[in-house]
């Protein structure tokens, strides 16, 4: 879905986009990683994280710090920076998810453009039990 924001960002690309972009990552040898996981959040910021087959990979608290959105002009992509912590937390101790919790689905290929930086493509999916 595309949505535009309050000040004329637009959250979310053209599938089309989306994969002329990927296809160009590879096309230029870029190493790559696509992980596929589910995410609950729940109790303002708690998310457990399961990978693939089902199995809890993470328990956090996420806290957002800020969002800043960046208009450019001409080019075919906005940029939206998010800010935020995550701490990790005992996965001993992860709650069972409730039944009201955002389940979201995440598909993501990172491509490893440098020694510390990736640029992330990621489909995301979910329900709608959020209160």
């Amino acid at each position: 879905a595309i949505i535009s924001g309050p000040h004329g960002v637009t959250i979310g690309v053209d599938r089309s986009v989306f994969e002329r972009l990927i296809a160009a990552y590879q096309a230029a040898g870029y190493p790559s990683t696509t992980v596929t996981s589910e995410t609950a959040a729940f109790n303002d910021g708690e998310r457990i994280e399961k990978d693939g087959s089902g199995k809890i990979v993470s328990y956090i608290k996420k806290r957002k710090l800020t969002t800043i959105d960046l208009v450019v002009p001409g080019a075919p992509l906005d940029l939206r920076i998010g800010v935020a912590t995550e701490s990790p937390q005992d996965l001993a101790k992860a709650p069972a998810i409730p039944s009201d919790a955002f389940i979201r689905q995440r598909n993501r290929t990172s491509f490893t453009v440098a020694h510390n930086i990736t640029v992330d493509f990621t489909i995301i999916g979910g329900n709608t039990n959020r209160p």
